[in-house]
């Protein structure tokens, strides 16, 4: 570029910051006063900044059909909803948190997320920060399950941070691709399917204490690997 045309451009492109300044600083303006009366990225779920056994803590919670929540049954039949689970008889379903694989050779695992009902049982495993998988964590996963089920229907959801399937040392792929098409084993993002459900939720649930929480809950999410420390 020759020194003309370098000078130019510079003086095209500072004509067009003085033009666009006072849209800036107006812009600028109405943001801090949006910032200073709704606080719209404050979460305050963020401020505890909580690891994956916290939120598999809360979720599990939430998905207990007597739980301090009051919503019954409402929010596990929407959790069953995302993951394509028709199941009946929700009242009597058994939700666990760091379920241990003892029904396996190697039963010192621990799945996050368990629920059992009459007729479905449902593991889920959360990496909302991108952990790792360990050696053959998903196949010992599928292996406890199918045990458990005892003929029943059942699937692993897997939650990972960006939509990606279990490693290869977790599940060899040729194993990996025919559980997913048996249905037994369901790869999610865990921010799109929390978020989902959350919605769903917000929108089924008669408490305004318990519909803060999850309102707080779903501002957390898109800020969530920014927040974790």
């Amino acid at each position: 570029m020759t020194s003309a045309a370098s000078l130019i451009r510079r003086k095209t492109v500072g004509d067009l910051l003085d033009v666009l300044s006072p849209d800036l600083s107006n812009i600028e303006s109405q943001w801090r006063r949006i910032e200073t009366r709704k606080a719209p990225r404050f979460s305050s779920i963020s401020v505890f900044n909580p690891n994956e056994p916290d939120l598999t803590s809360i979720t599990c919670e939430l998905l207990k059909p007597p739980g301090v929540h009051g919503q019954g049954p409402r929010f596990l039949a929407a959790f069953l909803e995302q993951a394509n689970a028709k199941c009946s008889d929700l009242l009597r379903a058994r939700i666990y948190a760091n379920f241990l694989t003892s029904a396996i050779q190697h039963d010192k695992r621990l799945i996050d997320l368990v629920i059992v009902l009459p007729h479905y049982v449902i593991g889920v495993e959360n990496k909302p920060f991108g952990a790792l998988d360990q050696k053959d964590q998903v196949s010992d996963y599928l292996e406890c399950l199918a045990k458990m089920s005892a003929g029943r229907p059942y699937t692993l959801l897997y939650l990972s941070v960006d939509g990606r399937p279990p490693a290869d040392m977790s599940l060899p792929s040729a194993k990996r691709v025919a559980a997913i098409q048996r249905g037994i084993l369901q790869v999610h993002c865990y921010a799109d399917f929390m978020q989902r459900w959350l919605q769903h939720c917000t929108a089924n649930c008669d408490s305004s204490r318990v519909r803060s929480f999850l309102k707080e809950f779903l501002l957390y999410l898109p800020n969530m690997l920014n927040t974790h420390n």
